[in-house]
């Protein structure tokens, strides 16, 4: 999301540098497909939104609202993706939660992360450059709270 409203930021500083031109609607700065395709390389933009800094959101989880809100459906508006906002109840808790996919054509890497402790969360597409296409892939999501739990059984000892 940092990287997001650096763009962002940055494409605001162009328009209102842009000398001699009337105002217009819409975006005069254009964002490179291979920026976009970084941002959101499934197609959708994520944007975590700290609900536990009321200076850049406010609101509740269903309904968030403020300046990172705002933000993240222009840049959203800007480069044609749908936006899906991920509330947090703060800044800390955006990186207590880990995402990883694996293609549905490869059982192994779903047995990994499930041994690892991550949580099936639905089937997505990814787009995979290599190929130059999108392949369906199996999502999984790893909360903290667990593997800590997790790790905490690797401390335990064996009594022979």
């Amino acid at each position: 999301m940092c990287a997001a409203i650096l763009l962002l930021a940055g494409m605001f500083a162009a328009e209102a540098q842009t000398p001699g031109d009337p105002p217009q609607k819409g975006s005069i700065v254009s964002i490179p497909s291979d920026v976009v395709k970084e941002l959101a390389p499934t197609g959708k933009l994520r944007a975590a939104i700290n609900l536990g800094n009321p200076v850049l959101a406010q609101g509740t989880p269903e309904a968030p609202r403020g300046v990172t809100v705002d933000l993240a459906r222009e840049l959203a508006r800007r480069t044609g993706l749908d936006l899906e906002l991920v509330p947090f109840p703060a800044a800390g808790k955006v990186f207590e939660a880990l995402q990883a996919g694996a293609r549905v054509t490869n059982p192994a890497s779903r047995r990994v992360l499930e041994k690892c402790g991550f949580q099936w969360t639905g089937v997505g597409l990814y787009r995979i450059r290599a190929l130059k296409s999108s392949a369906p892939i199996d999502r999984f999501r790893l909360e903290r709270s667990i593997w800590a739990s997790l790790k905490s059984w690797g401390r335990s000892r064996r009594v022979a």
